[in-house]
């Protein structure tokens, strides 16, 4: 029961879909505390659970290369699958805070009538529905079959013509040929075994000068008692191990790959978003 609490009160702030809901890192400040002091007392070095923050892009090629696709494997999947149902439950503050993000990246003229999009990660395709009115395509793309089923219902039930819904790893095959106008990777790039290859990967099904769109909750400014209870109950296994991104850390990452940023901001009530072009 107290693991199921626990579970309540990280993925209130861990979860992209209720960042913006009632549940957040305030009114559950005293619970975290106490669970804190409570590590404290068991283990006086609480920060040893803690994962390190990411302020940098620092991996090694073998490293990249043995684990790459290490987040397509086993309790990810099941993880994302189980959420899959409850994923899109009704909270007023994100749907307002999706539409805003929704208006300044059209208003940024961001996506194009001729743009085609992979939207990776795409979850329950929220996202991918939202913008298809306003692109030539879009390809959602997730690990989880339970998301992308979600996606296709919502599809069958409100068929446009232009969006389709894969259960597809990044770097499928089936991906090689493809050079999109826009990829979009939101609250995605925290939950990454290896987000510079990862990024790696976009830049080389980009067309050129093609935009990366991206949203990553950077956990690295929560206080060290939240990431701490964030690295425990991660150990656990009740919910995925996230790395804990500054802003600055998240923006370099994309420079090392080859991007150009164009936009580094947060918006009212959501994460840092950044806005980077492809060089070449």
């Amino acid at each position: 029961a107290a693991l199921k609490i626990l579970r309540l009160i990280v993925w209130g702030n861990l979860h992209p879909s209720h960042n913006h809901s009632g549940l957040g890192v305030i009114q559950c400040m005293s619970a975290v505390r106490t669970v804190a002091f409570i590590l404290s007392v068991w283990h006086p070095v609480t920060p040893v659970f803690a994962r390190p923050i990411r302020t940098a892009t620092i991996q090694t090629p073998t490293r990249m290369a043995s684990s790459a696709t290490k987040g397509s494997e086993g309790f990810r999947e099941s993880f994302w699958n189980n959420i899959a149902g409850n994923y899109d439950k009704p909270s007023p503050k994100s749907d307002a805070y999706r539409d805003s993000r929704l208006q300044f990246l059209l208003s940024k003229s961001y996506f194009k009538k001729e743009d085609e999009v992979l939207d990776f990660a795409c979850a329950t395709g929220r996202l991918a529905l939202d913008i298809s009115p306003h692109v030539k395509s879009v390809l959602g793309v997730d690990l989880s079959g339970g998301m992308i089923d979600q996606a296709k219902a919502k599809v069958a039930d409100k068929p446009s013509g232009n969006v389709a819904f894969e259960t597809l790893d990044i770097f499928d095959p089936s991906l090689d040929a493809r050079r999109f106008n826009v990829i979009c990777a939101m609250n995605v790039f925290h939950l990454l075994p290896n987000p510079s290859m990862f990024a790696r990967r976009m830049h080389t099904i980009m067309a050129p000068n093609a935009l990366l769109i991206a949203e990553t909750p950077c956990m690295a400014s929560k206080p060290w008692y939240f990431r701490t209870i964030i690295g425990v109950v991660s150990m656990t296994g009740l919910i995925p191990k996230p790395d804990y991104w500054t802003k600055e850390g998240i923006e370099d990452l994309v420079k090392a790959e080859g991007f150009e940023l164009l936009e580094g901001l947060v918006l009212e009530g959501g994460d840092p978003l950044l806005v980077a072009r492809k060089k070449g």
